[in-house]
């Protein structure tokens, strides 16, 4: 039986030990390390700085119910954050430097998610981003699809 608590724990060390992560952080933000955070603190979230960061929690829903009541399929919230206050201005065009940032520090965490679940797919669903200048924000929803024959395997 999986436990929302045994997939939090390894989504949080996928994304905290996975390698492309790390060369990112390094070439990014060489001063800082990536803080993972397991669940959401509501009295004491996490700030700018902290940033960057990532939030693994459980989903608002944390099992989706399949075919029969025996078929759930785990789900949690992974949101993440970069400080970032520097921008390019090209003619009259002023970018903000962190919104590519962020985007590619999502895709990354998403791809660390599915490649540390083995017979499971990572199927993530809502991806927003929310660049407000300089903390930009984004996160997913992901939910845990087995796609295995019978039985299911332990994560």
């Amino acid at each position: 039986m999986r436990t929302i608590l045994a997939v939090l724990n390894q989504a949080a060390t996928a994304i905290s030990t996975n390698s492309a992560i790390a060369a990112w952080m390094t070439t990014n933000f060489p001063t800082k390390s990536l803080t993972v955070f397991l669940g959401d603190d509501r009295v004491d979230p996490p700030s700018e700085s902290n940033a960057p960061f990532v939030i693994v929690a459980p989903g608002m829903h944390p099992y989706d119910m399949g075919d029969s009541a025996q078929d759930r399929r785990p789900v949690i919230d992974v949101d993440f954050a970069i400080l970032k206050t520097s921008k390019t201005t090209t003619g009259h065009i002023v970018a903000c430097d962190g919104i590519g940032l962020s985007d590619a520090l999502g895709n990354l965490i998403l791809t660390a998610l599915k490649s540390s679940f083995g017979a499971y797919h990572v199927a993530a669903a809502n991806y927003t981003l929310t660049p407000i200048h300089p903390l930009y924000e984004g996160g997913f929803t992901a939910t845990l699809l087995y796609e295995g024959g019978v039985g299911e395997p332990s994560l």
